[in-house]
């Protein structure tokens, strides 16, 4: 993933460093954090969140409700 990423111009402000084990960090100033929250998830286990600390747990929380819905089945109830 961090090839493909080092491709794109995702957002003006972007910053892009390279990490010994092959990963990178990217920053980039924006005005809200919505946007960027769900681009995160999008990337599933190939992102994670390291600052600002707030949006890191809203990713968290997010994880974390949706690994609930996918919990031990409940019996004798269709699921899609």
């Amino acid at each position: 993933m961090a090839g493909y990423i080092r491709e794109k111009i995702w957002h003006h402000t972007q910053k892009i460093e390279a990490q010994k084990d092959g990963s990178i960090v990217f920053s980039a100033e924006v005005a809200g954090t919505d946007e960027v929250k769900h681009w995160v998830l999008g990337w599933g286990k190939h992102a994670e969140t390291l600052e600002p600390e707030f949006l890191r747990e809203e990713v968290a929380r997010e994880l974390k409700e949706c690994l609930a819905r996918y919990g031990p089945p409940v019996r004798d109830q269709k699921r899609v």
